[in-house]
């Protein structure tokens, strides 16, 4: 079976012939071993019931109806133009170089993935990072945080696209510059959650991937998304959990994590609020404690270095009396504490364009530490209902987040 590496594209007989096979939801190595007996996606929808049914394929009855009922389906002008529109292919698991390396030896691995945006051999070096939908402000930051290192190293950032940690992670990423990838639980032309809509716009802009298994207009479903789990772990090296309460959907893909021999890790949160208590036994049933990037960093085998220390100005000020000589034991000190100076803060993400002056301002003098208006508004010489109109402007934007508290964090 020798397919292209670049995977199949609207209106190409192929791909609607994938997306057919798709729409059929058949189990992940059923549909293996159809496109495997039958050497193409349209040749596979031609194989006959009795070889559908037979020992090398092992199709049911109720799998075949709901293959035959695919065939059926219509695929409007309107589809294909919205499909070509999206840039949207299909990657086989079968010799493309495009599909991603760490699912290939998976048996449970999708056998066809819709893609938007790009995959890259580089994908291999990854990390997952999962956690709750209902993240605070603590678990948006250290996602956030464990996201832009990662990606600084060069590792792919891959999640789910779902609100919460996941969003956060996909952000983090791209503050950085980095590469993150989403796996969907619905068609990749499906925007779920909503106020997603931009982020996975930036990430295909930014080089990134929008992933599903699933056929396009496929819509969300609770049993979709512990299906669509098993990918983001199955993609990435390790897989890293913030926030994640008993009930979490994370904790499946931690599960499947460590089924596939991954490592999983997991951020330690507060043991009073009970959002971080499925991750906690995690770690007491031989999950490692993750208090920083770097620990995953060191065992993954990624060598951790320092950035260099930089050099600290010192101002001169011009004083009346001549400055006394330094002795041996002034010198020593002053230069301990230009040593034990700390380096100055990262730089802030940029501000995206488009942005009123107000919007701009206020945007400046917000971060992941979340501050009240008045405080930022004050920073920013904004009068209060600039303020408040910037920050209502922002928040629409997906831009900042208002916590309890008239808070605001910086979410972009």
């Amino acid at each position: 079976m020798t397919l292209p590496a670049s995977g199949f594209r609207a209106p190409s007989i192929e791909f609607i012939a994938c997306h057919r096979l798709a729409a059929a939801e058949l189990p992940p190595h059923r549909l293996r071993a159809l496109l495997t007996f039958a050497g193409s996606p349209t040749e596979a929808l031609q194989i006959q019931s009795s070889d559908l049914m037979g020992p090398k394929i092992g199709l049911t009855e109720k799998q075949i109806a709901r293959l035959g009922a695919a065939l059926q389906v219509n695929l409007s002008p309107k589809f294909i133009e919205k499909a070509e529109s999206l840039g949207v292919q299909v990657i086989c698991f079968d010799r493309q170089a495009d599909y991603p390396a760490n699912l290939v030896s998976l048996k449970d691995a999708p056998p066809l993935l819709f893609v938007r945006g790009a995959l890259h051999a580089d994908d291999k070096f990854s990390i997952a990072i999962v956690g709750s939908r209902r993240a605070t402000s603590y678990g948006h930051k250290q996602a956030e945080r464990f996201a832009r290192t990662f990606a600084e190293r060069g590792l792919a950032v891959i999640s789910g696209g779902a609100a919460g940690i996941d969003t956060a992670a996909h952000r983090g990423a791209l503050w950085s510059g980095g590469r993150t990838v989403a796996v969907l639980g619905c068609g990749v032309d499906v925007t779920y959650p909503s106020e997603n809509r931009a982020l996975f716009a930036e990430i295909v802009e930014r080089g990134g991937a929008i992933v599903s298994e699933f056929a396009l207009e496929t819509r969300p479903e609770p049993w979709r998304f512990p299906t669509r789990n098993r990918i983001i772990a199955g993609i990435a090296q390790a897989t890293v959990l913030v926030e994640t309460p008993k009930d979490s959907g994370a904790l499946i893909t931690a599960q499947n994590a460590a089924e596939y021999g991954r490592d999983v890790w997991v951020v330690p949160g507060p043991v009073d609020t009970g959002r971080s208590r499925g991750g906690h036994q995690l770690v007491q049933d031989g999950a490692a404690l993750a208090d920083a990037p770097e620990d995953v960093l060191t065992g993954l085998g990624i060598p951790v270095e320092p950035p260099p220390a930089p050099r600290q100005k010192t101002e001169v000020v011009p004083v009346r009396a001549a400055a006394p000589t330094p002795t041996a034991a002034t010198a020593s000190a002053a230069s301990a504490a230009e040593t034990a100076a700390p380096a100055p803060a990262a730089p802030p993400p940029p501000v995206p364009t488009g942005l009123s002056e107000p919007e701009i301002q206020l945007l400046r003098h917000l971060d992941l530490t979340p501050r009240h208006l008045d405080e930022a508004s004050a920073a920013a010489a904004l009068i209060a209902p600039q303020a408040t109109v910037a920050a209502t402007l922002l928040e629409m934007k997906g831009l900042v987040r208002r916590l309890p508290g008239n808070l605001y964090v910086r979410a972009l």
